[in-house]
Parts: structure tokens; sequence; C-alpha cells
């Protein structure tokens, strides 16, 4: 009987899923900006490359606390908990970025329901 490498957590896993959404997540970013400005941008952020950590830190987050038990929970459950700890890490990285480097990476000041901008 094989192994199925999806089984579990180990931090090889992790670690692989935050390098990927770093990668893809930056890449998405730079597309989108493409498509909706015309104009192409770096997204980088403090880490130099093709890399947005943000992301990252999102699906590792994602990966580490909705991987167990994912089989019993619904859809909408999941959606639910992914939206809530996706924004839960923007939130705090935006004020770790705020206090730590006195940078602004990102404002949400003129969307409606923001909290703190």
């Amino acid at each position: 009987m094989r192994k199925k490498f999806t089984k579990g957590v180990s931090f090889k896993k992790v670690f692989s899923v935050f390098v990927i959404g770093c990668v893809f997540g930056s890449i998405y970013e730079r597309l989108l900006h493409l498509t909706l400005h015309h104009k192409y941008e770096s997204r980088d952020t403090l880490i130099y490359g093709p890399f947005n950590k943000v992301y990252g830190l999102g699906a590792a987050a994602l990966v580490l606390c909705l991987g167990k038990e994912n089989e019993k929970r619904s859809f909408f459950k999941t959606f639910f908990y992914a939206s809530l700890i996706g924004g839960l890490v923007e939130y705090l990285e935006g004020i770790k970025l705020d206090k730590i480097f006195n940078v602004e990476f990102w404002n949400y000041d003129h969307k409606t329901l923001n909290i703190d901008g």
C-alpha cells in the first residue's frame, strides 16, 4: 500500500504550500493588475523575487487550520472558515507591516466594511 502525500501534515508540506502560495499569489496579482490597469507593475513585497508572503502565509494557515477532518466539514463551513482565516492573516500582516516597518502595502479605506483601512 502506497502512502498518500496529502495524508497528514508536516513541516515539509506546509513549507511547500507556503512557497507555492507565495509564487502563484504574486503571479496572480501581477496578471490581475495587468488585466485591470493595462500596465505591468511589480507586486513584490519584503521578499526579493516573485514572492508575496501574504499569499504564502494564507495558504499555510489554511492547510494548518482546515486540513484535518476536511471530509467531515460541509462546503459552506469550509468556505466560511477559509474566509475568516484569510482575512485574519491579511489583517495581522497589515498591522505587523505598519507597526514594525512603518509601511502600508494596501489600504481598503474606500471599501465598504473595511476594518482599520
